[in-house]
């Protein structure tokens, strides 16, 4: 049985940009625990702070996850 939940996990290889004839990678996303409804079908993705950061860092880097991950 496969685990359902991951730890540390890139998520995305980045996006990519073309310009002409180049092509690049942006940054890769990696999220602290992403959770599984089935192998490769990911239902959530949480970023996990500690008590030196606000909620609002958290809510902002989430944010940015859903825009690379769709």
């Amino acid at each position: 049985m496969q685990t359902q939940i991951r730890e540390e996990v890139f998520f995305t290889d980045g996006r990519i940009y073309v310009k002409g004839n180049l092509t690049s990678r942006g940054k890769r996303k990696r999220a602290d625990y992403i959770l599984y409804y089935k192998p490769n079908i990911p239902i959530a993705i949480i970023e996990a702070k500690d008590n030196n950061h606000s909620v609002k860092a958290g809510i902002q880097q989430g944010l940015g996850y859903d825009e690379e991950y769709y």
